[in-house]
């Protein structure tokens, strides 16, 4: 009986948690000032980022798995956004 309550009890606050979240905005790979596209300028202050040039603060638009360290496969992401537009 206790478990079943524990669960029940696990269960509404996974709920109620997912329910207030805020829902981030999607974010378009390398778009560094957020206006929804990305620019050949942005591409390079992204892999100056990902260099440890700049910090990462300059281009948080780069960090597209949200690791705060190595973005190289956040790199051809960006690219593409770039030729083909954010999505």
């Amino acid at each position: 009986m206790r478990r079943e309550v524990a669960y029940g009890v696990a269960f509404s606050l996974c709920l109620t948690l997912a329910a207030s979240a805020p829902c981030p905005a999607q974010q378009c790979v390398g778009d560094c000032n957020g206006d929804g596209v990305v620019t050949v300028s942005e591409l390079i202050t992204g892999i100056n980022v990902e260099l440890g040039n700049k910090p990462a603060s300059a281009c948080p638009a780069i960090d597209c798995n949200h690791f705060g360290g190595v973005f190289l496969l956040c790199t051809p992401l960006a690219v593409s956004n770039a030729l083909n537009g954010c999505h």
